[in-house]
């Protein structure tokens, strides 16, 4: 196998030269392509391995925006839940014991706020993704809260690359940078953290 470019220079004409070889292998075997798929971003994501970009293009390039945009934020996902999982169950013990009082402050501030602060660092990323996954499995939030709000916080961004390799033939064919139809999608993206803000419960009593 070629080995992934590192580069968005590189990334471009590397996915277009393939592009023709993965539609055909989507053509012929659909769920294999797209459960190989997903579990390979999966595990890039979970061991923050480079390569997420180019699949992140790649997802809107053989799905489309839309459904490659929920591909790429579910398979971030399930690449985060492992990473908390694993800190969870081989760290957390051993760091309390350590470090107790600085990470039950953490844990009463989002035993208060945190889905609201987890979908903040995800739409606003201050802290790296691979330190946000970790850190969220040391403290007592549920898993499923964990996932549903991570889903949500990615989305933004998988639509970014989503919409971009959509759009990435039309690029180098010097067709419209981007259509009608991404830029909607892109405004609707863009306006969700502040309908989210504005409808949180904890806002409103404050």
């Amino acid at each position: 196998m070629a080995e992934l470019p590192t580069t968005f220079a590189a990334i471009t004409p590397w996915l277009l030269e393939r592009q023709q070889d993965l539609v055909a292998w989507q053509a012929t075997s659909p769920w294999l392509f797209g459960g190989g798929f997903f579990v390979a971003f999966a595990l890039l994501a979970a061991f923050t391995l480079p390569g997420c970009s180019v699949l992140g293009l790649a997802a809107g390039l053989c799905f489309g925006a839309w459904v490659g945009t929920v591909v790429v934020s579910a398979a971030s996902t399930a690449g985060a839940a492992l990473s908390f999982l694993a800190a969870r169950h081989a760290l957390r013990e051993r760091l309390m014991a350590r470090h107790g009082e600085p990470l039950s402050r953490v844990q009463r501030l989002l035993a208060r706020d945190g889905a609201l602060v987890l979908l903040s660092l995800r739409m606003v990323p201050v802290v790296p993704f691979p330190l946000v996954n970790p850190l969220m499995g040391l403290t007592h939030m549920p898993l499923r809260q964990f996932a549903v709000w991570s889903f949500v916080g990615m989305l933004p961004g998988s639509a970014l690359y989503a919409v971009a390799g959509r759009e990435l033939s039309a690029w180098a064919a010097g067709g419209p940078p981007i259509s009608m139809a991404a830029w909607a999608l892109l405004a609707a993206l863009a306006v969700l953290p502040w309908g989210v803000r504005a409808a949180w419960p904890g806002d409103r009593a404050r």
